[in-house]
């Protein structure tokens, strides 16, 4: 009798946590939200979408937008693509022909990533709403081949308005790659980019009537 309580219990603690379990990604799916920001298919680029810190007369690394290497995703055509050799291996900024500006809070921000096994860096460059531009690493570049690599914004920094219900927005505005000193002598260096996803949730605001509140 003991023995058949016992595993009754243990029955109804794992339909509890199964059902918990559920619970919870319901409500996540109520609450967040998970879309493709940037897909690189009608994007156009020009020389002013990037910037490199060289010196006057050096070569410039190519961008462009690339057909032969995508991510292994459905509907993807085209991809940003970064090439470096040897002679132009620099820091370089990528800046969005137009930026990705959110009204929400960003839970966490999404980018299949190719490497050719650089051993540089990939970080992204937000602006708040006083137009403060902040680099947050996203990745290392030390693999070869596609990969997806997430960044939680959620505690990377502050996205709350000063003033409740202002929607202030946060801006996406593109990316910085930064060589590793140990890849000198590397020949070639690619590195990719692909559909951008963003996940986010409304922000926090005031209820329009007081009396709506619950007592």
């Amino acid at each position: 009798m003991v023995r058949f309580v016992f595993f009754s219990l243990l029955g109804s603690i794992a339909c509890f946590s199964l059902g918990a379990q559920a619970s919870n990604e319901e409500w996540k799916k109520a609450i967040f939200k998970t879309y493709t920001i940037l897909d690189f298919e009608t994007i156009k680029l020009s020389k002013e979408n990037w910037r490199v810190r060289k010196y006057k007369d050096d070569a410039l690394p190519e961008v462009y937008l690339s057909q032969n290497i995508t991510a292994p995703i459905p509907g993807s055509r085209r991809a940003l693509l970064f090439r470096f050799t040897e002679f132009t291996n620099y820091s370089l900024e990528f800046i969005l022909p137009e930026p990705i500006s959110f009204q929400e809070t960003i839970q966490e921000m999404e980018f299949p990533i190719y490497s050719s096994k650089s051993a540089g860096s990939i970080s992204i460059i937000l602006q708040t709403h006083d137009y403060e531009n902040v680099k947050i690493f996203l990745t290392n570049l030390n693999f070869r081949g596609w990969q997806n690599k997430k960044v939680n914004l959620s505690y990377k920094m502050n996205q709350n308005d000063p003033v409740l219900n202002s929607k202030l927005p946060l801006r996406f505005i593109g990316f910085v790659y930064e060589p590793n000193t140990y890849s000198d002598s590397v020949k070639e260096i690619l590195v990719g980019i692909d559909d951008i996803q963003a996940t986010t949730r409304k922000k926090y605001r005031t209820l329009p009537d007081p009396a709506s509140l619950l007592e």
